[in-house]
């Protein structure tokens, strides 16, 4: 390999890590962005659709513009009570604002869920 090939193999992979610097600081910047407007948002309504979106969950409530995202943690160790394959739309939830848990309700059981920041 010639020293010219070496700088352009050395300046294409330069090129590539900068970029993948960048664009996963905007991600970050964004996911935080989300968790922040969930944090903020006091909900108490029934669900208008669940759905996954970038390793989150995305939620709509009835009589709220805005879709939130989270990522649900529940201490059921089968998995089977998942949120985002668990909650259906007409189901109702509860988060307090800045609270740490959301309460589903299903079929009249309450079901509770803390979430990642």
């Amino acid at each position: 390999m010639t020293t010219k090939q070496l700088y352009l193999v050395a300046g294409g992979i330069l090129l590539i890590v900068i970029y993948a610097y960048f664009a996963q600081k905007q991600v970050n910047k964004e996911d935080n962005q989300y968790y922040m407007e969930f944090d903020n948002a006091q909900l108490n309504g029934k669900l208008v659709s669940v759905r996954i979106a970038r390793h989150a969950t995305a939620i709509k409530v009835e009589g709220i513009e805005n879709e939130f995202w989270f990522i649900p943690d529940t201490d059921d160790p089968d998995r089977k009570h998942d949120f985002v394959y668990f909650a259906e739309p007409g189901d109702s939830i509860i988060k307090p604002r800045h609270s740490s848990t959301l309460t589903l309700i299903k079929n009249g059981k309450e079901y509770f869920y803390t979430f990642k920041k």
